[in-house]
């Protein structure tokens, strides 16, 4: 169960990897004012959340090999070295060697930095969320053996005092982020565990009034926004999971070519976001987009984002020839 892989997931990672990659090229080139662009806002208003309830979908499907401390150490191990060395990799070498104008020495607060405060911040959350989601399914295992929605729901809040506490104590931005997020990441995981929940979204109505509500409100979110918008994006983040939940399962009309490219840039999404930030700068004939119509615009930027994610993938077409590159680079084993 746990290999198996769900083309509707590789197909919605592939669309939210695409979207990523849009919005980095507006954010670094500031086209439109940047994070003010409309597209900007768009993009950011659901393709992260996204991610994170993808993650939690697939996440449950291995929940039950998680039964004593053993095998929630192996659990965790896993993600060490998935998660945890790539990240590493990519902001103490990649960017102080590979790219960089001079070699720069690696010191010890380069290294705290890189795990307390990374760039790759996707790379750190979704790990601290998979210590917690470990937690969680050691906790069901001898506590909700019988596998209760109800039961489940308080095991996850339970779970929740963790990051609350940090939230409270340490750092107010990070376990905020993480809270909204590893909720986003357990709402994957509870629709992909109960079959009855997967099923009342999947009804034709529910994807009517998600699709209706999705152009309705997507267009108000605001980066800049307040306590309204955190909540504005959590209501238009789990819309847009369903729509595309619609769009990308069972699909059967689209040119077999197109969504095995989805498919495709899905798979290697890892490889495309650690990559991507080196490639998104400094495309200055992006500054004439300035007051352009927002479907040119968009058209044009994704456009663009195509080859840097299909640029991504033969990199690590390259890097996979060697074990070593392929595990330090992309947490490959």
């Amino acid at each position: 169960m746990e290999n198996t892989r769900f083309e509707f997931i590789d197909r919605m990672k592939g669309i939210a990897i695409i979207l990523v990659i849009v919005g980095h090229i507006i954010q670094f080139n500031n086209i439109d004012g940047g994070t003010n662009n409309k597209i900007f806002n768009i993009i950011y208003s659901f393709h992260m959340p996204l991610f994170f309830i993808l993650s939690g979908y697939v996440a449950s499907r291995g929940v039950n090999r998680i039964i004593n401390l053993g095998t929630l150490k192996n659990f965790l191990w896993k993600k060490i070295y998935t998660l945890i060395v790539p990240l590493l990799t990519w902001t103490l070498f990649v960017e102080k060697f590979f790219f960089a104008e001079q070699f720069e020495y690696i010191s010890t607060d380069d290294v705290v930095n890189a795990l307390l405060h990374p760039g790759l911040w996707f790379l750190q959350t979704i790990f601290e969320i998979q210590i917690l989601f470990g937690i969680f399914s050691l906790c069901c295992h001898f506590l909700n053996k019988n596998g209760s929605l109800y039961m489940s729901i308080v095991i996850a809040g339970s779970v929740f005092i963790f990051p609350l506490l940090g939230f409270l104590l340490i750092d107010k931005p990070h376990f905020l982020t993480l809270i909204l997020f590893t909720g986003f990441f357990f709402i994957g995981s509870f629709i992909s565990k109960y079959s009855h929940i997967e099923k009342f979204i999947m009804n034709q109505s529910v994807f009517t009034m998600a699709l209706i509500l999705f152009l309705v409100l997507v267009g108000h979110w605001s980066i800049q926004g307040n306590t309204i918008d955190v909540i504005l994006k959590v209501f238009i983040s789990i819309i847009a999971f369903i729509t595309l939940l619609h769009l990308t399962k069972g699909v059967d009309s689209i040119n077999s070519f197109v969504d095995s490219q989805i498919q495709l840039f899905g798979k290697e999404s890892l490889a495309i976001y650690v990559m991507q930030f080196f490639l998104t700068s400094r495309i200055l004939f992006l500054s004439e987009l300035k007051g352009t119509n927002l479907f040119v615009q968009f058209l044009l930027i994704f456009m663009i984002a195509i080859p840097i994610a299909y640029f991504c993938v033969f990199t690590h077409q390259i890097f996979k020839k060697s074990n070593v590159l392929d595990f330090l680079l992309y947490g490959k084993k």
